[in-house]
């Protein structure tokens, strides 16, 4: 009952949208679903199905009163009643009117008013053959029970993704944006046949009071400064004596210069901050950050191994420092 005042209002709304060559050409009116078939020639798009759901939702929740009369076919007509193509009607029909909205002939059972419908959802549209398409909606409570079910997809997927559901269209476009860098970077690296990290140059720093430490400067390819960090950390939890100048290629030809300090060197006064001012002047950079790490840009790349070679130098020049 509520499904076949429905689809009057859809009907109404069809036409409203897409024009007054769409009339009906089918129908099932089910407890819990509706179908209903139309001339018109292709899919709706995104807006025209937003549309059409708008239209028929603000009918629904207007309440109009739904009339049944019975006049005379020529006068029903006349009016402006809808008529099904190829239909034989008797010369006393059924009219049911929605106020403002629908007119049609049917002798179906309906509504009292429009807002019994509830809700309405259109859940799947098709082609049935040339020039006929159709739509497949829910309403009322199988409405509402689909909107729920989508809503905790919506939720799962969101946790899948580690963000709220406001965020996961962005969250998932950011994913998709990261695979298609790192697959890049991966197609780069295996034609050169290498892992993207070499060691430019290496040196062990003797210490006051017996011991070494080592010095490390690496060119390294990666996807953003987030990587490099997480190299910087696996340096860094190794639990070992050091310091590393990590000069990093990104997409897009952009040079970072990051310095990671162990614990042990901080304390004997070489901080990553003051490490990576000293080797980014080579190549005309400026940067900061803590004590065990720090980054800076690069504005002339050709001087990145002649900063990275410097860094042990330096090393030995704020050890010195600190002694003083």
């Amino acid at each position: 009952m509520r499904n076949h005042t429905a689809t009057h209002l859809l009907h109404s709304a069809l036409r409203e949208v897409l024009g007054d060559h769409v009339v009906q050409r089918g129908s099932l009116v089910a407890p819990d679903r509706l179908r209903f078939d139309f001339a018109h020639t292709g899919p709706l798009g995104t807006d025209e199905v937003e549309q059409v759901e708008s239209i028929v939702n603000k009918g629904i929740w207007a309440d109009h009163l739904v009339e049944i009369d019975h006049r005379s076919y020529t006068a029903a007509v006349a009016d402006g009643a809808m008529a099904l193509f190829g239909e034989k009607y008797p010369d006393q029909v059924r009219v049911v009117s929605i106020a403002g909205v629908s007119m049609e002939l049917c002798g179906g059972t309906h509504a009292t008013h429009t807002g019994a419908i509830g809700l309405f959802r259109l859940v799947s549209q098709s082609g049935v053959s040339a020039g006929v398409r159709r739509i497949e909606a829910l309403t009322g409570r199988a409405a509402f029970a689909y909107l729920k079910g989508r809503e905790a997809t919506l939720e799962e997927v969101s946790a899948v993704l580690k963000t709220r559901p406001g965020g996961a269209a962005r969250r998932a476009e950011q994913l998709l944006s990261d695979t298609v860098e790192l697959e890049n970077l991966l197609d780069q690296l295996r034609a050169q046949g290498g892992s993207g990290e070499t060691d430019v140059t290496s040196d062990m720093i003797d210490l006051e009071g017996g011991g070494t430490s080592s010095y490390r400067g690496v060119r390294i390819r990666v996807r953003n400064a987030d990587d490099a960090r997480k190299w910087g950390d696996q340096f860094l939890e190794s639990g070992t004596s050091g310091v590393a100048v990590l000069a990093a290629e990104m997409p897009g030809k952009k040079h970072v210069l990051f310095a990671f300090v162990s614990e042990d060197m901080i304390s004997r006064g070489v901080r990553a901050d003051a490490l990576v001012r000293e080797v980014s002047a080579f190549v005309g950079g400026r940067g900061g950050g803590k004590s065990h790490i720090a980054q800076a840009g690069v504005e002339d790349a050709t001087s990145i191994e002649e900063a990275l070679h410097a860094g042990a130098s330096a090393v030995r020049a704020l050890l010195r420092k600190a002694k003083a």
